[in-house]
């Protein structure tokens, strides 16, 4: 009997602690949560202060657009962005970032124009390219002929970059997706070079 309540007690005493590191866990995220967003507050009503001064400083219409977009406001994200772009229209990364809260909602249409807008204004940034092929990604479970855009979009930022590793990696993982083996091998090969 003896043995029996002990057993118990330690699976009860297990129990407890399992829980106690539950609840400490999941305050320790909430509170790295918490901390992040007051971030992007602080960050929001900054450049919120200097737009009431200046309404056309593009530092402060980024940062906004920026804080906006990690807090999920993507309407006002949208609305800081266009208002950079008006601002400095040759901008790549004010259309990339644009594109980005177009694409997370949805626009994708909207997001392909402004990600190739980017992409016209530099041409050199990788992440463009990415940007726009992992757009292709997502339309294309609404819009299965937009899969083969997302082979063309990698190959021609290779066309730019061609020992860009972000590029050759994800080119080929789509190469390994479709089942083409050998041509994801033969751009695997160029990382190793």
């Amino acid at each position: 009997m003896k043995n029996f309540r002990t057993r118990i007690y330690w699976r009860v005493g297990l129990i407890v602690v399992l829980v106690m590191i539950l609840f400490v866990g999941v305050w320790y995220f909430d509170s790295q949560s918490m901390a992040k967003a007051n971030k992007f507050i602080r960050e929001l009503r900054e450049a919120e202060k200097i737009l009431r001064k200046e309404p056309e400083n593009f530092g402060a219409l980024m940062e906004a657009g920026v804080a906006a977009y990690n807090l999920r406001r993507f309407s006002a994200a949208v609305d800081y962005y266009t208002r950079a772009t008006q601002v400095k229209p040759e901008e790549a990364v004010v259309w990339n970032n644009l594109a980005n809260v177009e694409r997370d909602l949805k626009r994708f249409s909207d997001a392909e124009d402004h990600y190739r807008k980017a992409i016209g204004f530099d041409s050199s940034e990788a992440q463009y390219y990415i940007n726009l092929a992992d757009l292709y990604r997502l339309w294309a479970k609404e819009e299965p002929e937009k899969q083969s855009e997302i082979e063309k979009t990698l190959l021609q930022g290779l066309e730019v970059l061609p020992n860009q590793p972000a590029l050759i990696h994800l080119l080929a993982q789509y190469y390994e997706g479709m089942g083409e083996l050998a041509k994801a091998t033969e751009l695997r090969q160029r990382l190793v070079k």
